[in-house]
């Protein structure tokens, strides 16, 4: 779960990040929860660890048109919701 404030390093991330990754894994990897640890599946920060997105790149992803049944970022989000909430506290979420 994500915790606040706690930083690791990016370097592990990008090591382990999805271009490294097969067909059949990244549809797998779609279907997964994500953890603090995972790189983020697509966009703007695409490669780094789930951990190190800003809450309000988050928050706009959320509320723009995310599909939020099936989307794994958006599981992460509800799983770290209230996390989230304390890090953009300005936010509506």
């Amino acid at each position: 779960m994500r915790k606040f404030p706690k930083k690791i390093t990016l370097k592990w991330c990008k090591e382990n990040s999805e271009s490294n990754v097969g067909i059949e894994e990244k549809m797998e990897e779609k279907s997964k929860t994500l953890s603090d640890y995972d790189s983020m599946p697509f966009g703007k920060y695409k490669g780094d660890c789930m951990e190190d997105v800003p809450a309000s790149y988050l928050h706009w992803l959320w509320t723009n048109g995310m599909d939020k049944k099936k989307d794994p970022v958006a599981n992460y989000i509800r799983e770290n919701l209230s996390a989230l909430e304390m890090e953009d506290k300005d936010k509506i979420w």
